[in-house]
Parts: C-alpha cells; structure tokens; sequence
C-alpha cells in the first residue's frame, strides 16, 4: 500500500497509554501577589537562587512576604483535563493536598517566619504519578 508522504498511518488497536512519568513544571511565582517574573533581576535574586521561577530551588522570603503562589504546569497533551497536581509544605501540611489542571495554583498564605520544604507532584493523563 502506497501511503503519501504527509499522511501517517496508524493501527488504533495497536496504540498504547501513555505509561511515562509527567514532568511538573512551576510556570510562575508570585510574592504578595506580584509576578517574581516581573522583579528586576537584584530583587529577583534576593527571593531566587535562580532567575527562572521554575528552575529555582530555593525561595528566601523576609518576615513580611508571608505570601507565595505558585502556578503549576503538566507537559502532558494526552487527556490534559485530567492532569492532576499534589503538594505539600513541610512544616504546614500534614497531608497532601489535591488540585486539577482547571485549578493549577496553589497558594499559602500568612505564613510564619521558618522554614518550609515545598513538595510537588502530578499525573499524566492516564493517572501515572511522578516520583517528585
């Protein structure tokens, strides 16, 4: 069977689930409501260690930015309406806490001055998990 050059064949039966571990991307951070993006680069490393929120590792916040944001993003195209998101800061939480892709941000808010560790996870479309 002569099949043309821009057309791909496929065997529906023979397609399988998307079995990989999503990656979580942080697609913005925000600090007392304002984009950490839109800081100038001084202000932006004296929150970040990185000056890309989703790079970064660490988050150093004073004793009056007791708010933060975050926007979650799964990499993931396949059933993305039910790309779900967990997280948990240590320290606050005692359990995990569940959002969707319609509700990707999770927020803390009046938060005391210590320090806390930020757990993420997600899944892809089928319900995988990552491992982080």
């Amino acid at each position: 069977m002569e099949v043309p050059r821009d057309i791909i064949p496929f065997i529906r039966e023979k397609l399988t689930a998307d079995e990989l571990q999503p990656d979580i991307f942080i697609t913005d951070i925000q600090v007392q409501n304002k984009s950490v993006k839109d800081l100038p680069a001084k202000d932006k490393l004296n929150i970040m260690s990185d000056l890309a929120p989703g790079y970064a590792q660490t988050l150093h916040l004073n004793y009056k930015q007791n708010d933060f944001t975050c926007k979650l993003s799964v990499l993931n195209f396949y059933n993305p309406e039910k790309n779900e998101y967990a997280y948990r800061l240590d320290g606050l939480d005692h359990t995990w806490q569940y959002t969707t892709d319609r509700s990707n941000i999770i927020s803390y808010s009046n938060l005391e001055s210590r320090t806390y560790t930020l757990y993420i996870k997600g899944t892809n479309g089928n319900g995988k998990w990552s491992k982080k």
